[in-house]
């Protein structure tokens, strides 16, 4: 079972113990039955011991990592939102002049063909 501290290795312990049923079969409410009667009394505990032991990484729920975010942890992204964001800033301000120069000196753009664009 994946806690919801889980931190490491995550997608294989969340991917690696499924079981995949045709929809509407009738072996779903019996496996199920199982494993929670297997879960009760310890087998399933035991087994994931014998066979997994090893394998998983998961922190334990006394895990010492943090579990917050700093405002540090995000300095690279404001400075990627911050460049794209005066970027696009820059290119709206451009094409707003080059529209208005356009306009003032009553000026028009005309493609190869000679056609007349708006």
């Amino acid at each position: 079972m994946v806690t919801p501290d889980c931190i490491g290795n995550c997608t294989r312990a969340l991917f690696s113990n499924i079981i995949i049923f045709q929809k509407g079969s009738p072996l779903i409410e019996e496996v199920s039955r199982e494993i929670a009667r297997i879960r009760l009394d310890g087998t399933l505990g035991s087994l994931e011991n014998k066979w997994f032991k090893n394998q998983l990484s998961l922190p334990s729920r006394n895990s010492t990592m943090p579990k917050d975010l700093k405002l540090d942890s995000f300095g690279g992204l404001f400075i990627i939102n911050a460049s794209a964001s005066t970027l696009t800033l820059l290119i709206s301000s451009l094409w707003l002049l080059f529209l208005n120069f356009m306009e003032r000196f009553d000026l028009a753009i005309v493609d190869l063909e000679g056609d007349l664009l708006d």
